[in-house]
C-alpha cells in the first residue's frame, strides 16, 4: 500500500495514494525501504524498489513447501532402511552415495578378477609390495635408523632407501629393516648404474617425443 504520513512531500490524490507529480510513494516489502513508481507500474503489482529486492523477496515467499513445483516423495534405504525424501522422478535406492558404495562393495567382490578395471594381472609382485603401505613402513623404518643421512657420503637431502641384497636376489628380505641402508641419489646411482642409464634414455625419449 502506499504510504501515509507525507503530506508535505507527496500529495493525496483521489484514491488516497500519495502522489509526487506522477509518481507515488511505495515501501519495499524486502528492504522497507520508500521508493517511488508510476500509478500504471504499481496497478500492475509492482511493490519492489529493485530487481535484487524482488528475487529475494520471491524467493522467500516461494522457497521449500511454498514453491509451486514442491514435490517430495518418501524412500527408505535399502542398506541403512534410513527414511529420507526426494523428488518423486529420481526414484532413489539409497539416502547417499555411501550407502549405495557399501551396498555395492557388500553384495559384489569387486577385488582381483571381479574388479571391472580388471587387466589380466598385468601388475608384478614386486610392484605391488613396492606400492604397499608395509614397504612404505620399511623405507620410514630405514630412514629413522640412519637418521635420514646418507651411509656413504652423509649427506641428508634427497636420500632413498637402498636393499643391500637386491629384490631380484631374494624377495624375502624385501621388508627386512637390516637388509636396507640409506643413501643418497648420487651414490644410490652408483649401486646401480644400469637402472639409472636406462631411466635417462627413458627420460631423453620422452622429451624427444613431447618436443617434436
Amino acid at each position: 500500500m502506499p504510504i501515509a504520513g507525507y503530506e508535505n512531500k507527496w500529495i493525496r490524490n483521489k484514491e488516497g495514494q500519495f502522489i509526487n507529480k506522477e509518481k507515488i510513494g511505495i515501501k519495499c516489502p524486502t528492504c522497507h525501504k520508500i521508493h517511488l513508481l508510476f500509478p500504471s507500474d504499481y496497478k500492475r503489482g509492482r511493490k519492489y524498489c529493485s530487481t535484487k529486492c524482488a528475487d529475494k523477496g520471491k524467493s522467500e515467499k516461494y522457497r521449500g513447501q511454498a514453491h509451486w513445483n514442491y514435490q517430495r516423495k518418501e524412500f527408505i534405504c535399502e542398506y541403512c532402511n534410513k527414511k529420507f525424501e526426494d523428488k518423486p522422478s529420481k526414484k532413489r535406492r539409497f539416502c547417499s552415495s555411501s550407502c549405495s558404495s557399501k551396498s555395492f562393495h557388500k553384495n559384489n567382490d569387486t577385488s582381483g578378477k571381479n574388479s571391472p578395471t580388471w587387466k589380466g594381472g598385468l601388475t608384478s609382485k614386486v610392484r605391488l609390495l613396492r606400492n604397499s603401505l608395509r614397504y612404505t613402513s620399511w623405507r620410514l623404518n630405514v630412514f629413522k635408523r640412519d637418521n635420514y643421512r646418507c651411509r656413504e657420503c652423509g649427506k641428508d637431502k634427497f636420500v632413498t632407501a637402498h636393499h643391500v641384497i637386491g629384490v631380484s636376489d631374494d624377495i624375502n628380505l624385501i621388508f627386512d629393516v637390516n637388509n636396507g641402508i640409506t643413501l643418497c641419489i648420487e651414490c644410490h646411482q652408483k649401486k646401480h648404474p644400469k637402472l639409472f642409464l636406462k631411466l635417462l634414455q627413458s627420460y631423453k625419449n620422452w622429451v624427444r617425443v613431447n618436443s617434436s
